[in-house]
């Protein structure tokens, strides 16, 4: 098996504050944006799919958690831009 890893713009994070309704510029929320051609590396074989993983550390317990997510269809895979606040829906 092959793995290829993409090339994001910004791939760590040092904090995440909470959500918070107050929050008008979305700090809560981190986007991981690539110019990598995702579709095409999930074309290139029948076997393909896209693995998200993100680990997630509590400093004051020093809890740490991998968070996993595969995706084995292009379908999931959309060019644009996510709408501000509380959507996951993308124009």
């Amino acid at each position: 098996m092959k793995t290829n890893k993409l090339s994001l713009y910004r791939s760590e994070m040092l904090e995440l504050p909470k959500d918070s309704r107050e929050d008008k510029n979305a700090e809560n929320a981190f986007r991981f944006r690539t110019n990598d051609n995702i579709i095409d590396m999930l074309n290139s074989n029948s076997a393909s799919y896209l693995m998200f993983q993100v680990l997630s550390y509590d400093s004051f317990s020093g809890y740490a958690k991998v968070y996993t997510k595969n995706y084995y269809n292009k379908e999931y895979i959309k060019k644009g831009r996510f709408d501000f606040g509380n959507s996951l829906e993308i124009k």
